[in-house]
């Protein structure tokens, strides 16, 4: 079985100064060429210190980023739901800076955006855009800079590729592998606006971006991908699990193969007392399923609410 969830991260490049500015300037610099040139920007929500970190927020999601480039940037959601491994008190999902860059420590911009630049004339930034979206962008200066960049995800979050470029972060528990984001198919462009051919690849467990510049193209180039967080789960039931799954009484499938999984933290005798009049709804579709061969697929909101958990949840059947 295979849990979805909606989620967005973002990624851009800068031009080496050779009169040094200062940090400030730097950041504000690095943010106006963002603005410039990412499509689809959006507005930044304004960060606000908070000891060594810099938090913005949006609606019920939230950005902590850093100012040490060293540690990450860590995704929340108030609703409260957590990486399935995380051990207390650990973040719902966090994301490394490029270890390729070396950076300095983290300014705040003007317009709310989080800059780290360094000496070499590449940058990194981080927004928390109004719509809940986390962009990490990453700045390309010259030829000589980076082309790979390297993001990690912590609490056993794994990248995995799909067949339209786009990656999801996925995290697995028991037999129930969790997808808790989604990183859009990147792009990149050029300071003369030109698209420039750029691709993800997993190594090591990390999702790896390279931007794949030619000798005609101008810097400093752009590319960004997007993470989106925190806007629905999907639980994903195999062919086997469906099989399983109606062999069962419907009130028993419901409560050892739906409410088990799906409940998101108000348990299971909760979620069977607002669902138990779908039970023979639910049931059937997985019976159909089963007589088909087909998978099961059950959407619920990331942080589903007790008013409306019932109403929030639907069902289907799907090819597989």
């Amino acid at each position: 079985m295979t849990v979805a969830v909606a989620t967005a991260v973002a990624l851009v490049p800068t031009v080496a100064n050779a009169s040094a500015p200062d940090p400030a300037t730097k950041a504000k610099h690095v943010a106006g060429l963002i603005a410039k040139v990412a499509p689809n920007q959006g507005v930044p929500v304004k960060a606000a210190a908070a000891g060594d970190r810099m938090v913005a927020a949006a609606g019920t999601r939230t950005a902590s980023v850093p100012r040490d480039a060293h540690a990450p940037v860590v995704l929340q959601d108030a609703g409260g739901v957590k990486v399935p491994n995380a051990g207390p008190g650990q973040p719902s999902l966090a994301v490394s800076l490029p270890p390729e860059l070396a950076l300095d420590a983290g300014v705040l911009a003007d317009d709310g955006t989080v800059v780290f630049s360094s000496t070499a004339g590449e940058a990194a930034a981080v927004q928390l855009l109004g719509d809940g979206t986390v962009r990490l962008e990453t700045v390309i200066g010259s030829v000589a800079a980076p082309h790979r960049f390297t993001y990690e995800f912590g609490n056993g979050v794994v990248p995995v590729l799909r067949p339209d470029g786009s990656a999801d972060l996925n995290s697995t528990v028991g037999t129930t592998t969790a997808t808790l984001g989604r990183v859009a198919e990147p792009w990149a462009f050029d300071a003369k606006g030109r698209a420039v051919p750029t691709s993800y690849s997993i190594v090591n467990g990390a999702l790896v971006q390279t931007v794949h510049t030619t000798a005609d193209t101008a810097y400093p180039v752009v590319a960004d991908p997007s993470v989106t967080f925190g806007w629905a789960v999907y639980y994903h039931y195999s062919r086997d699990e469906v099989r399983a799954a109606a062999q069962q009484t419907p009130y028993m499938m419901l409560s050892t193969v739906i409410c088990e999984v799906v409940s998101g933290g108000l348990g299971t005798a909760f979620c069977l007392t607002a669902i138990g009049g779908m039970a023979t709804s639910i049931h059937q579709t997985f019976s159909n399923a089963a007589a088909n061969g087909q998978c099961v697929v059950i959407t619920m909101p990331y942080y589903p609410s007790a008013a409306t958990f019932a109403l929030q949840m639907r069902w289907r059947a799907v090819s597989c």
